[in-house]
């Protein structure tokens, strides 16, 4: 008698089930899923949208430098290296001067420029290796600077995205 009385009273769970589903189709095109978005999840995506648009200029932008300075790092280093064997330090700096877009000849120029301004007094000093120390230094972190341009939005921005506060938490 349970049963009967069970069956009975959910007989019209498969009917409003399919009434349901009926109504509700969803569709998964793109004009589809933008017409059923509400006007916070359409922000988040254009927000989203540009932030990729940003990553991919980005993206492009260091691959093509990259490019570029190893390029012209691999063509600097065998010269500046026989100029500078040959003892010709004027002849290495014209060499690293040439190589605009090589990160490596930028920190190298540095530490010949500095050496060269003590002139060619014979002997090599310890002030004169300290003091062109302290310039491929002071070189070697304003390259690093260059080489990371724009990746620091990059770094925000998945920062944002994957934090509970930001755009992620949506």
């Amino acid at each position: 008698m349970i049963l009967a009385h069970l069956a009975t009273t959910f007989a019209h769970v498969p009917a409003s089930l399919a009434m349901y589903f009926e109504e509700a189709q969803v569709s998964f095109s793109v004009m589809g899923l933008w017409g059923n978005m509400g006007w916070l999840a359409r922000c988040v995506v254009i927000l989203l949208f540009i932030m990729s648009i940003w990553s991919l200029a980005v993206i492009i932008d260091r691959a093509l430098y990259f490019s570029a300075a190893r390029k012209q790092s691999r063509e600097f280093a065998p010269k500046v290296a026989g100029a500078l064997k040959d003892g010709r330090l004027d002849e290495a700096i014209k060499v690293a001067d040439r190589s605009k877009k090589s990160h490596l000849a930028e920190v190298v120029t540095a530490g010949l420029q500095e050496f060269r301004s003590f002139g060619s007094g014979g002997s090599i000093t310890p002030e004169q290796v300290e003091s062109s120390k302290r310039a491929l230094e002071r070189s070697e972190a304003i390259v690093h600077a260059k080489l990371k341009r724009g990746l620091g939005g990059l770094q925000k921005d998945r920062a944002l995205s994957h934090s509970g506060g930001g755009a992620g938490a949506l």
